[in-house]
Formats: structure tokens, sequence, C-alpha cells
């Protein structure tokens, strides 16, 4: 069984420590799966990996970033976690959106984290992800405002009168 660490505050805490724990138990193969699409190479070999909340998702829903290296090479996913009543078999919304095809439409300049898969989880189900960075400045400038500006506007715009 993997070693891992978790990295946590105490925001809701009580509420994150579960689903860590969950990440940390995950299967092997399941992670390797995902770490494998992410870095395009299927052959790679995860043994070691943390887990750390990055807030709340909103809803029922949690975000982590997952993250290890896989031989010398660094690697790091983000696994939102959707909580469902335990007799619920459906997917959460939110995977169905992504599943949909949808977000392959969105406006010039927009696009969704790469998906690399879902699992069903002890407490809900899982969707994996592109890690996305802001690589801008820290502090933004009027010109990243109006970009933002002008993108959120292109998207709103697209879906006027019908829906996404």
């Amino acid at each position: 069984m993997p070693v891992g660490q978790k990295m946590t505050s105490t925001v809701e805490e009580y509420m994150t420590n579960d689903l860590l724990d969950e990440l940390l138990a995950l299967d092997p193969a399941v992670l390797t799966g995902v770490v494998g699409k992410d870095r395009r190479d299927p052959h790679l070999t995860i043994r070691e990996w943390m887990a750390e909340p990055l807030g709340g998702g909103g809803g029922s829903s949690n975000v982590f970033r997952v993250s290890g290296s896989a031989g010398e090479r660094p690697w790091k996913v983000v696994a939102k976690h959707y909580a469902h009543p335990v007799e619920q078999d459906d997917p959460d919304m939110g995977i169905l959106v992504f599943q949909s095809g949808e977000l392959e439409r969105l406006p010039p300049g927009m696009r969704p984290p790469r998906v690399y898969g879902t699992h069903k989880g002890a407490k809900g189900d899982w969707l994996w992800m592109e890690s996305l960075e802001d690589t801008g400045p820290k502090q933004w400038t009027l010109e990243i405002f109006q970009r933002t500006a002008r993108l959120l506007g292109r998207f709103n715009a697209a879906y006027l009168g019908r829906t996404p």
C-alpha cells in the first residue's frame, strides 16, 4: 500500500479528512491510469502520492490536488468529489456536464480542463482532471480584467436563449 501524506487546513477539516484518507488509500491502478493520461504515458509507475484540499467545489462537492512523482517526473492532477446518498447510482450533474461534450464547444479563448476519467468511491463519485495553474502575474492589470470580462461576456452570449 502506498505511503501518502495528508495536507489539511482547519477549514472543514472534519469533512475533508475522510475524503483525503480515501484518496491516499486509492488503488494505485486508478491513479496510474489518471496520471498516465495526464502525462501521455500509459507505462509509468506511481508508488507514492499526497493530497491536499483546494477548497469547496460548491454544493456537495470538494476539490483536491493530488500530486506525486513517477520516477523522476513530478505530476499533479485535480480530483473533484461529488457526494451523494448511497442509494443514488446516477452520476452527479457536474460529471454529466463534463461527459456531455458541451464544454468542448466553449467560445474561442476558453477551454475546460482535460478530464481523465471518473470512478465511484466509498462516499460518492470522483472526477479526475487536469491541474491548471495560473501563470499570470499575482496582481491583475487592467488589461487582464478587460480580457477576462470579454471572455465571460462571450461565454454568456454563446448560451443566450439556450441551455449550454
